[in-house]
């Protein structure tokens, strides 16, 4: 745990490991900054190097730690990233910074393995003397960044000195990504939240009631409930009829609202859903943004085709002025996704009566001469 900006925004450590790391960019979506050092990317997959450089397109950051392993390291990027091949580690003295100095100029200065990184049009975010420490390059809407160092081997500096890490992380990030992250926006789906929300928060216009139907119910009721019944018993000298008959006749009333109504009510989870079909580059994207809703508070699933991503739209407990959720990790799902290799499988328990929960469903395929737009039956 440590903090970036004067602690404005707090940080936390999530270890992965080759067996751990995801096979698709999804994955790794609730991830600011991916750091590897230390480590062989040469032993992930081809799917497992394909969905970080993913997530990275989407905004993310990679961040890597050469030091003595500079090839092992940047094995499985090489191709994206280095313009010539890497120089063997060599023996350097770093200068972390005259603010950590302690004795002297020469105290911040610590001897490092090092490799240097020809990174194809790099930028350099932190230097030291005439060595460029840190170096990135941009990839899509996110970054890739390398250290000479290897981060494990400047742990100990890092624990005695906060606020290096700090710095490192403000520099690579820079001030608006710091802001937007510390910020209430920052890291989640809101804004795009409101938007589905407007195109798909209806129902289905064919369960609406007729108003007139039900009005003219309603007129003919108490018609016949008041002065019809009443004159017509009276003509018959038979108004002691009249009590049962204007029973009767509500009960038959209230018979035909619910044989009316029967059409209009939902048995069981129903969806709004809008699709939106782009074609770029050979590819066909198709990207369907849904609403689940369930008309009672109980426990229900749903299947949906495995072909496509599932991915969930949250809004933002800031602008409903609720007070934020305290997590300690007992907690029970109230929305479970499990990933199969026949279907996605949406689980929810206790979301609600009518409650509305949005996700999009994405599916990119390669378009061939001739193709043929899909159509899916939600269930």
């Amino acid at each position: 745990m440590g903090g970036i900006n004067y602690s404005t925004l707090r940080t936390r450590t999530i270890e992965m490991n080759a067996a751990s790391l995801p096979v698709i960019g999804l994955g790794l979506d609730q991830l600011d900054v991916l750091l590897i050092t230390d480590f062989d990317t040469g032993k992930l997959s081809g799917q497992q190097i394909e969905a970080v450089w993913e997530w990275v397109q989407k905004g993310g950051v990679l961040l890597f730690g050469t030091g003595a392993r500079g090839e092992d390291t940047l094995r499985g990027f090489a191709g994206e990233l280095l313009e010539d091949p890497l120089p063997q580690p060599g023996e350097y003295v770093v200068n972390m910074g005259v603010e950590y100095a302690v004795d002297g100029p020469e105290g911040a200065s610590i001897p490092l393995t090092c490799t240097e990184v020809p990174l194809n049009g790099a930028t350099e975010v932190l230097s030291s003397d005439e060595l460029s420490v840190v170096s990135s390059v941009a990839a899509g809407k996110g970054m890739a960044a390398v250290s000479i160092y290897d981060f494990g081997d400047i742990e100990d500096f890092c624990q005695a000195n906060v606020s290096y890490i700090d710095n490192l992380f403000f520099n690579l990030l820079g001030e608006d990504k710091v802001n937007l992250l510390a910020s209430s926006r920052g890291g989640s789906t809101s804004e795009q939240y409101w938007s589905v929300q407007s195109l798909i928060n209806t129902g289905d216009v064919n369960k609406l009631p007729r108003v007139g139907l039900y009005v003219t119910l309603a007129v003919a009721y108490v018609a016949l409930a008041g002065p019809g019944l009443y004159f017509f018993f009276k003509q018959r000298g038979m108004r002691q009829y009249y009590q049962l008959s204007v029973a009767v006749l509500s009960v038959c009333c209230t018979g035909m609202v619910i044989i009316m109504g029967m059409s209009t009510r939902f048995s069981g989870p129903f969806f709004t859903y809008a699709t939106i079909k782009d074609t770029d580059s050979g590819e066909i994207s198709e990207t369907t943004f849904i609403n689940m809703r369930a008309p009672y508070n109980k426990a229900f699933s749903v299947e949906l085709d495995s072909s496509y991503t599932l991915y969930p739209i949250t809004g933002n407990a800031y602008y409903d002025m609720t007070p934020m959720p305290k997590f300690t990790g007992n907690e029970s799902p109230a929305i479970t996704i499990r990933y199969g290799d026949e279907s996605s499988r949406i689980e929810a328990d206790g979301v609600g009566a009518f409650n509305s929960k949005f996700f999009r469903w994405r599916e990119t395929k390669r378009m061939t001469g001739m193709w043929l737009y899909r159509k899916y039956q939600l269930l």
